[in-house]
């Protein structure tokens, strides 16, 4: 899948808080902001599998860290964003 559908779909994802994001693309990945603010929100690293991405946060050290102790979040797109709308881990919003 090209750089282009990816932008356009994380684009495109309605979060169910509202909040309306603005999108980069930087390096290997697409860091997510909040547009009323400028808050980094996540990141969604390329990995070698044009299918799945690492979900990173923004962490209180002020840069992007991998979710968990034992290794990185890896999933496809859609679940990429289901996972960082859910944000079970309060680390996004």
């Amino acid at each position: 899948m090209c750089m282009d559908q990816n932008f356009n779909k994380i684009k495109s994802y309605k979060f169910s808080n509202g909040q309306e994001i603005a999108v980069k693309y930087r390096v290997n990945g697409y860091s997510i902001f909040r547009v009323i603010d400028g808050k980094p929100i996540a990141r969604l690293r390329s990995t070698d599998n044009p299918n799945r991405f690492e979900v990173l946060w923004w962490s209180y050290r002020e840069k992007w860290e991998s979710i968990g102790d034992f290794g990185g979040m890896f999933m496809p797109l859609h679940e990429a964003l289901e996972y960082i709308d859910e944000n079970a881990m309060e680390c996004f919003w």
